[in-house]
């Protein structure tokens, strides 16, 4: 069994959660309050001295996907 992670966008902030594959009915029930998928394995870059990352969460139909933002 293997847990899939979820999330959702309320006023900018992410809210995730954790649901086991095999449990259709917890999954229809956090889909229908608006959770999706959420990938989170976009590499960090590289950053250089004098700058930071900011996490930046893009939203599609079906999922959520983090990305890293490079700020001098």
């Amino acid at each position: 069994m293997e847990n899939k992670t979820y999330a959702k966008l309320v006023d900018g902030q992410l809210i995730t959660t954790c649901v086991p594959d095999d449990d259709p009915e917890m999954i229809e029930m956090i889909r229908a309050d608006g959770f999706k998928l959420y990938d989170e394995n976009a590499g960090k870059p590289e950053v250089g001295q004098f700058q930071t990352l900011t996490p930046v969460y893009q939203e599609g139909e079906d999922r959520i996907t983090l990305w890293w933002e490079v700020v001098n």
